[in-house]
């Protein structure tokens, strides 16, 4: 893990070797980032009012009707919730014994050209108009790219000084494109 600090004329270099939990954070950061919360709100608010509504007018005997089926339905949705994190862990784990690959050294050099990542050997050179998007979450910096790609750099492998730059550098790369925060990256 190093990082190379650089003024705004020279390139900007990270390294390191992911680990399962940087992946664990990254399919989170996917999966949020194909969703709409609204929905799940309404969801979540007009299955309490079908529970709530069915054990004011029939009380315990709503169990057995709408009221029922709705909370079954919420009480396993919540065990879902809960259970994506230790099956994502143990899948990933899974992977990684059989593709070495999946947790190769990885490095980014930010310069004023694009970005050059280097992953387990292979090179692969970004401009910034390649980027659709950086997010910078509690955990990582999460690059979109296209559609149905992403890269990240983990959080825990900067230091405040290479945090503050590679903000520095995004925001003055990608303007709006680049969403990252000065606070704890929420």
């Amino acid at each position: 893990m190093t990082q190379k600090p650089a003024t705004d004329s020279q390139p900007f270099e990270v390294a390191f070797v992911p680990t399962i939990d940087d992946q664990v954070w990254v399919l989170r950061a996917t999966i949020r980032r194909g969703r709409r919360p609204w929905a799940q709100i309404v969801i979540v608010v007009v299955l309490l009012a079908v529970v709530v509504n069915g054990f004011r007018r029939y009380g315990a005997a709503a169990l057995a009707g709408d009221a029922g089926f709705a909370l079954l339905v919420l009480a396993g949705g919540i065990a879902a919730w809960l259970g994506g994190l230790v099956f994502a862990r143990w899948a990933f784990r899974r992977r990684a014994k059989r593709e070495p690959g999946l947790l190769a050294p990885t490095s980014f050099r930010f310069g004023p050209d694009g970005v050059r990542v280097t992953l387990g050997g292979a090179v692969t050179r970004l401009s910034w108009n390649d980027i659709a998007g950086v997010c910078e979450t509690r955990e990582l910096f999460y690059f979109e790219i296209g559609r149905d790609t992403s890269l990240y750099v983990p959080r825990r492998v900067l230091d405040g000084a290479g945090e503050a730059r590679l903000r520095s550098l995004l925001k003055a790369r990608l303007g709006a494109r680049a969403r990252v925060h000065e606070t704890n990256g929420r």
